[in-house]
Order: structure tokens, then sequence, then C-alpha cells
């Protein structure tokens, strides 16, 4: 049985309760891996994580062409995975190999448009006139939804 971890900050690690799901292989109805069950302890830890990485890490000083270059080379190393990933998603989600390897090459193309978008989109304009630059928060949730990479 395959077993994969957070990751969190720097590091990867199971979830600080020591709790795992195991994930059922919906055709075979047998397990095939088991995830962290992560805890509102571990996504508390995630969001302190991020922001020191945004507050003082490179990707915060980097500037917005630099950070879209980034989300193309995750898009070319996603690209070469495809077929891994593929079936990474059939075993989890039962799906068709031919729909998921479709999708796993076409999904490299969103993070190309985003990248292609982070020197051009800076904020924008309200009614108000001030600029809107970030979002208000980062959610920490579990939701039925299979699909890890969109």
């Amino acid at each position: 049985m395959e077993e994969f971890l957070m990751r969190i900050g720097e590091g990867w690690q199971a979830s600080s309760s020591g709790e795992w799901i195991e994930c059922e292989n919906p055709y075979l109805g047998k397990p095939w891996a088991r995830v962290p069950r992560g805890t509102s302890k571990d996504a508390e830890a995630a969001v302190l994580a991020a922001h020191e990485a945004f507050s003082n890490g490179p990707w915060g000083r980097m500037a917005p062409a630099d950070r879209g270059l980034l989300l193309h080379k995750l898009a070319d190393c996603m690209a070469a995975d495809a077929e891994h990933l593929a079936d990474l998603e059939v075993r989890d989600t039962g799906k068709l190999k031919a729909e998921m390897f479709g999708n796993m090459r076409y999904l490299p193309r969103w993070y190309q448009y985003y990248g292609g978008l982070a020197d051009k989109v800076e904020g924008s304009s309200g009614e108000s006139g001030e600029a809107i630059t970030a979002g208000e928060g980062l959610p920490g949730s579990r939701h039925p939804m299979r699909r890890p990479y969109v």
C-alpha cells in the first residue's frame, strides 16, 4: 500500500494526530494508499508556513514574471509525469485511463495560463477606487472532490 505525506513548510509529514485515511480503489473495492488525516493544528501550521514563506521567502520578493516562469516549470513537470499522475487518479477515482490521461495532458495548460497572467494582473479598482491586491484569507478544508491537481 502506498503512503503519501502532507507538505507543510519545507518538509513532508504525517498528521499531528498520527491518524490516516485509507484510499479505496473504487473499481477493486480495496485500499491502495493511505494519506494523513489532517487536523486543524496541521491546517494552522500550513497557513503559518505559507505566510512565512510569502513574507520572508523568495516567492514574496520575486518579480511577478519570475513567479510566472515557475508556474510554467511546474506545468512542464506535470506534463512530463502526465501518465503517472493519470494512473494515480485512475486508482483513486475509478475513472477511465483514457479520460484521466487526457485530463493530465491538458492540465499543464491551466498552470501555463495562470503563469502568463502572473505579471499582467496586479489588482483592480473597486467602486471606492481602492486597489484590490489580495484575497481575504486561506481556506483549510476537506471536501469529497477527488481532484488534487486542479
